[in-house]
């Protein structure tokens, strides 16, 4: 693949952006100096942090409010006051995860400055791989214990899928790779989707294989795409 004269500060990732500060004022009243409000977001932090551990180390069906509640440190009285029931807090728990990858995934392209093409996919692709290598708990809560719980949780992990997409659309319109109109949501869905059964497969494998081979393999993918839509 030839080299592009564009950098990863051209790309323009979705969340990267700097936005103005819009959260409000705390309110309630104050305790030691903390308001009520600034309480309740701290508790609902640590039954995040905690559903991580336990539905990471235990899996969704066998974690209870009484095992996350116990993990945060917290009653179950203050697990109902930030989530209605397990299944919220799981929502809550894979926005954060998706959240926070997204975001390491692109503070690493931006600051890069590669210019080759191959070299900001590769990079990218590798960032998220080493996530998912890095924490067992992540991976298992991103990969599969989403799967089949509602619809609601199916539509949290379809819009992950169309943001991650996204992102691969900033960076094929930065790299001048045509992708029509018509088949510009399955193809980019149809990439997010084959490093994410790549991953599955490496985790069910114990991490066995090389993480720069699993690399090579996703890369594969992303390179007939790029090849094929004039990238070569």
């Amino acid at each position: 693949m030839s080299t592009l004269n564009v950098t990863t500060t051209d790309v323009n990732i979705p969340g990267m952006s700097k936005q103005a500060d819009s959260t409000p004022p705390p309110s309630g009243r104050s305790y030691r100096g903390t308001s009520a409000d600034q309480r309740r977001d701290e508790r609902r932090l640590k039954l995040i942090e905690a559903g991580i551990k336990v539905i990471g180390r235990d899996g969704y069906r066998a974690t209870t409010v009484r095992s996350v509640s116990a993990e945060a440190g917290l009653t179950e009285r203050y697990f109902y006051e930030a989530f209605g029931d397990r299944e919220a807090l799981l929502g809550a728990v894979y926005s954060h995860l998706v959240e926070q990858l997204q975001q390491q995934i692109a503070a690493t392209l931006m600051t890069s400055r590669l210019k080759n093409p191959e070299d900001i996919v590769r990079l990218g692709l590798h960032e998220f791989f080493a996530a998912m290598r890095a924490d067992p708990n992540v991976a298992r809560i991103l990969l599969f214990e989403v799967l089949g719980v509602s619809p609601e949780v199916t539509r949290l992990t379809q819009t992950a899928i169309d943001d991650f997409a996204r992102i691969i659309r900033t960076m094929a319109l930065a790299l001048h790779v045509r992708i029509e109109p018509h088949e510009e949501q399955m193809l980019t869905a149809g990439l997010v989707g084959s490093v994410v059964f790549i991953a599955m497969t490496w985790s069910l494998q114990g991490y066995e294989q090389a993480i720069d081979d699993v690399v090579s393999s996703a890369l594969t993918i992303f390179r007939a795409v790029l090849t094929a839509r004039g990238a070569a």
